[in-house]
């Protein structure tokens, strides 16, 4: 049985009257598409707008807030899936559903090969997502399958995988030594993409600006059923924790994180609210959390209490930034905007965050504070320089945490 909270949970009314999110526009359709509800039901909403607009512009926010299994069933429950111009948004999803299918076979390779070497990984994120915390696994779309390996081991598993056919992205190895990157990615025999992790952050400077105990997360891991194998994954607040968290430093700006929180919150880890406080100091990233925790609230109506914020971030003057930033709604989707870099900013308490929110504009002014991907580009991670040499010292410098 859940645990109820004492404490008011109200969704906000003011989002709502800022001109993003007025009634009757894309945006606040695809809201209400996204929010829970019977998913059997039609949105009230849904086909007016369909009918004056067409399903063009929802599917196009649905994409680029990856939430195309929420706006097919409610399509689908409105009777609206037998519109000409809905093949879209049918082929998105079923595209979707088949991503996961290949994803749990990639899952059962990889475990195979790993176990061949005793390693053990956690799944994270992706299909545990899809199968474990969302009540329908189409509702949960996704790219990619995260796995976390020791440190120590890190380099085993990676040659293990190489001999089994798997593909490493990056070739720019000073690069990745230098930034001391916390994830390779590899592209599977079947085509998917596999992030392999040695630690929870990607980056360097945010793993020291958020020193979480990865061995203290492995010990609290869960065994659990995922597509008829046993697997290890995150405990439930850790889990809720680590979407928060990716959420945050992502921008925070897209449904689908926050469709995460909400679906966690009411099917999988409705919490103690100060367990998760507690749990927060332990990530050392109670700021992020706090916000998306907000945004899922004010956004969707997820069952969070309106003094989250407070509880978990003292410092009024991050909070009045939260504030602020979201007076204009947060949901930019990958866009420039105030809520973007105000979550990506958020650290471990809220002077570290405003200071790294100043050091972010400072970077974003002068063109540095861009990721690149061009492999032609030598500050991208997959233009190829350094050769065995430099991937041999990365890896050691991984194995030996320095």
């Amino acid at each position: 049985m859940r645990r109820r909270t004492s404490m008011p949970v109200l969704a906000d009314p003011v989002w709502w009257s800022r001109p993003a999110g007025r009634p009757g526009s894309a945006l606040r359709v695809l809201v209400d598409c996204v929010r829970e509800h019977p998913i059997e039901e039609a949105v009230p909403a849904l086909a007016g707008y369909v009918g004056r607009r067409g399903v063009a512009p929802l599917h196009d926010l649905a994409i680029r807030h990856g939430v195309i299994g929420c706006l097919w069933t409610a399509l689908r429950a409105g009777g609206l899936d037998g519109r000409p111009d809905t093949g879209p948004t049918r082929e998105a999803y079923t595209a979707a559903l088949g991503r996961h299918l290949r994803t749990l076979s990639d899952l059962d390779l990889v475990l195979d090969v790993l176990a061949g070497f005793n390693v053990t990984p956690l799944v994270m994120k992706g299909p545990v997502l899809a199968e474990l915390v969302y009540r329908r696994p189409d509702l949960r779309g996704y790219v990619d399958l995260d796995l976390l390996v020791p440190a120590t081991e890190f380099p085993l598993a990676l040659s293990g995988l190489e001999r089994a056919g798997c593909t490493v992205y990056e070739r720019n190895w000073p690069l990745v030594r230098d930034r001391r990157l916390g994830a390779l990615r590899l592209t599977t025999p079947a085509g998917g993409v596999l992030d392999l992790h040695w630690h929870i952050f990607y980056e360097h400077a945010v793993r020291a600006a958020m020193p979480v105990d990865v061995a203290v997360l492995r010990e609290r891991a869960r065994t659990v059923l995922l597509g008829g194998r046993q697997v290890r994954t995150l405990d439930p607040l850790d889990t809720l924790a680590h979407v928060a968290v990716h959420a945050a430093l992502d921008g925070g700006d897209r449904l689908v994180w926050l469709k995460d929180i909400e679906q966690a919150l009411l099917y999988r880890a409705v919490p103690d609210w100060e367990a998760l406080a507690e749990r927060a100091g332990q990530w050392h990233a109670a700021p992020g959390i706090a916000l998306m925790l907000h945004r899922a609230r004010r956004v969707l109506g997820a069952p969070v209490p309106g003094a989250v914020l407070g509880q978990l971030v003292p410092d009024r003057a991050w909070r009045g930034l939260v504030r602020g930033s979201d007076a204009v709604p947060p949901l930019s989707a990958g866009r420039a905007s105030l809520g973007r870099a105000v979550a990506r900013a958020a650290r471990s308490d809220g002077p570290a965050s405003r200071r790294e929110l100043a050091r972010r504009a400072t970077a974003f002014l002068h063109g540095r504070d861009r990721e690149r991907f061009d492999p032609d580009d030598p500050e991208s991670a997959a233009y190829p320089a350094g050769g065995a040499a430099e991937r041999n010292a990365y890896l050691d410098d991984v194995r030996h945490g320095r």
